[in-house]
């Protein structure tokens, strides 16, 4: 027995005796399941570390992208090899960025992420998956501009993590929930950790996380304007889940509802807000669209 071995049966003890749960550092996996016949597409597993919270003020030090095979129930076969590059902001990065990442000055200056390797990678892929893709694809649209025709999907928000038992939704909390850990802050190894996360079960429904993921991201939903609404509104608006987009042609608040809940958000704008039939802008939403900072 190895020394390994022997750890992992205490591990087990600790677990079986009902008093313990116990970690594991998350695997370094280059294939989760055997090739097969079916027919299977490449995913990419996104995330990026930036100067600042926000792409008008910020910009992209490090991009790392992971390429997966994975089938339409869900999936995963084999894991590629990630691309991960650092770029020179042309600014100092700030002192807390640095801490949180381990990113400095001299580990970005005069580098810059190879566009043909992004491009090739997104011509090759099926999907873009990101732990918070609101966040993360404002800032490759605002570095990469050939990024129109590409679907994207959010592991943070597109997942019932809440309805499956699970209340919080950070990469670093799930990885806990499903018996791993890692260092996080790094986008390589957030990649990695969000592609292993994608190749466990909803802990309730027992359906694969990806496969769930990809349902989502295929369903049509719709973002709703309250538009002219009245400023002593906004508590109410910012309570039911609206958010203020001042960025837009609208300028005004929003929400994204599913097709089956249009209708009584209208409604809810009508009584509530407006107090009375209004015709208000309706944006459709797809995943080649959604999380877009493009209008």
């Amino acid at each position: 027995m190895t020394k390994q071995d022997e750890l992992e049966s205490l591990a087990q003890t600790l677990e079986t005796s009902g008093g313990y749960r116990v970690l594991r550092k998350l695997p370094a996996v280059e294939r989760y399941c055997a090739d097969d016949s079916k027919p299977k597409k490449q995913g990419i597993f996104l995330d990026l570390e930036t100067t600042d919270l926000s792409p008008e003020r910020g910009a992209i030090i490090e991009l790392a992208m992971l390429p997966f095979q994975f089938t339409a129930d869900g999936t995963i076969y084999a894991v590629g090899k990630c691309l991960c590059e650092f770029e020179d902001p042309g600014v100092p990065i700030p002192e807390l960025v640095s801490k949180l990442t381990g990113i400095g000055d001299a580990d970005v200056r005069g580098k810059k992420i190879s566009d043909e390797s992004v491009a090739k990678l997104l011509q090759d892929s099926a999907v873009v998956i990101a732990h918070n893709a609101a966040f993360d694809r404002p800032f490759f649209e605002k570095r990469f501009a050939f990024d129109a025709k590409t679907a994207w999907a959010c592991s943070q928000s597109q997942i019932p993590w809440g309805s499956q038992g699970i209340r919080g939704r950070s990469l670093e909390f799930l990885g806990y929930r499903y018996g791993f850990f890692f260092d996080g802050h790094r986008a390589e190894l957030d990649c990695r950790a969000g592609v292993h996360l994608l190749s466990q079960k909803l802990p309730l429904s027992g359906e694969s996380v990806l496969k769930s993921l990809l349902d989502a991201a295929r369903r049509k939903s719709y973002r709703l304007w309250a538009k002219g609404s009245a400023i002593e509104k906004k508590d109410l608006l910012k309570e039911r889940g609206y958010k203020w987009r001042p960025d837009s042609p609208h300028r005004a608040w929003c929400i994204e509802v599913g097709e089956e809940e249009l209708q009584s958000e209208r409604q809810f704008l009508f009584s509530e807000i407006y107090g009375r039939d209004v015709e208000l802008p309706i944006d459709s939403i797809d995943c080649f669209s959604r999380f877009s900072g493009r209008g």
